[in-house]
């Protein structure tokens, strides 16, 4: 529903603009994608932390990751069409892996905040401000780099440690080099330490459900 309104209310304020072609549809895709990534980071955690402690911590967060996953996807991927963004495929795809990744890592968090609950009698009030507090921090360095970093710098590497200024710095625009955005191998690496830090905390979900079960044994 969340996304559903999201895509609504951009295309729809893009639509009743007067304004045509690239120079609507890309600003209004960059915003849709910082909604997505926002409300993932947000309105999911706000969801799952509003009900009962999953009994399933581990499968639970899984079976949320590929739900929240597949409408993302079919969002992104089709914006290298020309009718749409014409953003370059290589722009497309590293989207879609910054998106993938801040999904495992948001699913782990789920999971372990899963755990904590329903063992260590944790309330979700204090977990979702713990995720609302990890989501500002993200931006610390993004803002840090802006702040020191030359207006049209080739890359800023930094933005990708927050999953909205991820996604607006791989579609922001470069058309002063021929292309309509860009991605670089410092941006690859960016996402490949996110994978890292998602894997890592998956981990830690798993071996703190293994330490659970064996108590319970």
């Amino acid at each position: 529903m969340y996304l559903f309104a999201a895509t609504v209310s951009v295309y729809g304020v893009t639509v009743t603009s007067g304004i045509g072609g690239y120079d609507a549809i890309r600003p209004a895709a960059r915003m849709l994608l910082a909604l997505i990534a926002a409300g993932m980071f947000i309105v999911w955690p706000l969801v799952r932390l509003s009900q009962r402690p999953d009994p399933r911590p581990l499968a639970g967060p899984i079976l949320d990751l590929i739900v929240v996953l597949v409408p993302i996807q079919a969002i992104v991927w089709p914006q290298h069409a020309w009718w749409l963004t014409g953003w370059p495929l290589r722009v497309v795809a590293a989207t879609a892996a910054l998106l993938t990744a801040w999904a495992v890592i948001v699913a782990a968090l789920i999971s372990i905040t899963h755990e904590a609950r329903a063992v260590r009698r944790v309330s979700g009030a204090w977990c979702m401000l713990t995720m609302i507090a990890v989501f500002v921090l993200c931006h610390v360095p993004m803002g840090a780099q802006a702040a020191a970093t030359e207006v049209g710098a080739v890359t800023r590497p930094l933005w990708m440690l927050s999953p909205v200024g991820g996604v607006l710095e791989l579609t922001r625009d470069t058309s002063w080099s021929g292309q309509p955005a860009r991605v670089t191998p410092g941006h690859w690496r960016m996402i490949g330490l996110l994978c890292g830090v998602g894997t890592a905390l998956w981990l830690a979900a798993v071996a703190s459900r293994i330490r659970v079960g064996r108590r319970a044994d």
